[in-house]
């Protein structure tokens, strides 16, 4: 091993004081518990391109160099939600 055994204990105490943190007993009681959160990259890919396209399709005023003085009633109501 390249940092020796004494990385184990260190890893062995981060494991314990996780455990008591969150009131856990043993290892199986949170094994697993996190596969649902992991994603691919092209998974990844996928939602950053949904969420620009998003973002472009949005309507009204995003920020106020957008603003023009000829369309500022109609921007105005745009940003109004009902």
């Amino acid at each position: 091993m390249i940092h020796g055994y004494e990385l184990v204990h260190n890893l062995a105490g981060g494991l314990q004081a996780f455990m008591e943190k969150h009131d856990f007993k043993s290892i199986s009681e949170f094994k697993g518990h996190a596969l649902p959160y992991f994603t691919t990259h092209t998974d990844l890919v996928q939602r950053q391109r949904a969420a620009i396209a998003a973002k472009k399709a949005r309507v009204g005023v995003a920020n106020d160099a957008e603003w023009s003085g000829d369309k500022f009633v109609e921007q105005s109501q745009n940003m109004v939600a009902n």
